[in-house]
Formats: C-alpha cells, structure tokens, sequence
C-alpha cells in the first residue's frame, strides 16, 4: 500500500470520527479487504476462518476507534488489532489431538502387567536380607 493509500485511509478515519458515516463506511470497506487479506496469509491451515477474524476486527475498530490517535498512521493500529483478533481466534480453537481408541486400546491394557510386575519386584525386594 502506498503512502498516499495509506493518507487516504487516515483522513477517511479522521472524517469518520468527525462524523462523516459516508466516510466511516468508505474507510471499513477498504480496511475489511486489507484485513482478509493479512488474515488468509496468516492462516495456513484449516479451523480458522478469516472472515471471522476480519468481522472481530471490525467490530473492534468500531468499539475503540476513538483509541487512534489521529497524528499516527492508521494502517500500523489496524494491523495490530487485526494481528491480536488472529491470536485470539488460534487460541479459542484450541490444540487439539484426535486419537481413535482403537489406535491406543492395547496402551490401557499394559498397565496391569506393570502392575503385576513392578508387585513382583517390590516381593523380591522385601524378601532380601539387609547388608
């Protein structure tokens, strides 16, 4: 995005919080695209859908957009709101690791032969004569 792009988006932000709701909508418009666009970059794999994390992104735009301080760049606030939505959306699907019991069946049956044999070994171990 160019300098003048980025101007642009700044002064559509600054008449947006002036009241201006053409400018308000013109602003989200251009930024939703930027977002889905660092959002389907950041989103390599599957269990994240980037239009959520441009909605997120979005709606918090709107709650804080009063936060902006408007002798900054807008594009570096945005980024960072839409990088910790993307964080946010990683951690509320969680890792998680899918195992077919039959896969670890036999695992639930060793147990009880560690069992027998660690008795075993504590029966040997009780039946020694001290030194």
């Amino acid at each position: 995005m160019s300098g003048k792009d980025e101007a642009e988006l700044s002064r559509l932000m600054r008449a947006a919080i002036a009241g201006d709701e053409r400018a308000y909508a013109d602003f989200l418009h251009r930024i939703a695209a930027l977002v889905r666009g660092f959002a389907r970059r950041k989103i390599v794999q599957g269990g994240v859908d980037p239009e959520d994390v441009v909605q997120e992104t979005l709606l918090a735009i709107h709650v804080k957009r009063h936060t902006w301080r408007q002798d900054a760049p807008v594009l570096p606030w945005v980024y960072a709101i839409a990088r910790f939505k993307l964080i946010d959306a990683f951690r509320r699907r969680g890792r998680r690791i899918e195992i077919d019991v039959d896969d670890i069946a036999e695992t639930f049956a060793e147990p009880e032969t560690e069992t027998v044999s660690e008795r075993d070994i504590n029966r040997a171990l009780d039946g020694l004569s001290p030194a």
